[in-house]
């Protein structure tokens, strides 16, 4: 069984979007999704917190990341 597609998205901690990245077809079961630290127009972010979202069809997930320069 695989995900059809995969939307990643990384907010600052006042919500305003840094990045994002869509993905098809993904087998089911861990994958690793590198993020460089950049946002969309690739210049570095600043140290501090951030989450990332991963929607699918299936639903939606958040998590915190800690950004470190």
């Amino acid at each position: 069984s695989y995900i059809e597609k995969l939307k990643i998205s990384v907010y600052s901690a006042y919500q305003n979007l840094v990045w994002q990245k869509e993905v098809s077809s993904l087998q089911e079961g861990t994958h690793q999704i590198h993020w460089e630290g950049k946002d969309s127009r690739g210049l570095p972010v600043f140290s501090g917190l951030y989450v990332a979202e991963f929607e699918s069809p299936q639903g939606k997930q958040r998590t915190r990341l800690v950004g470190v320069r």
